[in-house]
């Protein structure tokens, strides 16, 4: 018996939860392929450069930075994992999970994030006698990880105004772009574009 055709991409104009849909698997796709990456490759002091200091004392920073940076990336494969073996066969809360949980990357990758935490490493260090072995890297907190997912969603919440407002505007069809060619002309990404069409359909649809 033949199986039933994917939804064709031309058709799925709209971002489709169907888990057979192009989209849907395009989507998991991509996600497990940012697991596959080797994130033991991720060097801040190549983002950043390297802290001013104690050679042992930034040794230590570095190290523990980058070991949280790849805990990181197993919890939240470790929380994807978890959201396939759920029963809900739209899987409703894997696109959410994905993009909440990467907020946590986002600070890793924040300069400003960098700097804070080494300043807090160097206190730690002060604060326990100058014993390297005490001293530890602050984690993200829960406030820090809310704030960002906050901040996330107002800038989400912008991008489908601007969308919605594009798309009201009178143009002729072959000079109007379809949500592909907007959301590269807008630098967006497909994947942070689904998660926010998902907020705001929760919002307007509770």
């Amino acid at each position: 018996m033949r199986r039933r055709p994917l939804i064709n991409k031309d058709y799925a104009e709209h971002w489709s939860e169907e888990p057979r849909s192009i989209q849907y698997q395009d989507y998991l796709t991509k996600c497990r392929n940012s697991f596959s990456q080797d994130k033991n490759l991720f060097d801040p002091t190549e983002r950043f450069g390297s802290p001013e200091g104690k050679q042992e004392l930034v040794n230590e920073f570095i190290h523990q930075y980058k070991s949280a940076y790849v805990k990181k990336w197993k919890d939240i494969q470790r929380a994807f994992e978890n959201c396939l073996r759920k029963n809900d066969p739209k899987r409703n809360n894997i696109v959410d999970c994905f993009a909440d949980e990467m907020v946590c990357i986002d600070y890793f990758h924040s300069r400003k994030f960098y700097e804070e935490r080494w300043e807090f490493f160097k206190i730690c260090y002060e604060d326990n006698n100058n014993k390297l072995e005490l001293t530890k890297l602050i984690l993200i907190s829960d406030d820090e990880k809310k704030l960002a997912i906050t901040k996330k969603h107002n800038k989400q919440i912008k991008w489908i105004n601007h969308w919605r407002e594009y798309q009201k505007q009178k143009l002729p069809n072959h000079e109007k772009m379809n949500k592909k060619e907007w959301l590269e002309s807008e630098g967006i990404s497909e994947i942070d574009f689904i998660a926010a069409e998902r907020l705001i359909k929760n919002k307007e649809n509770p």
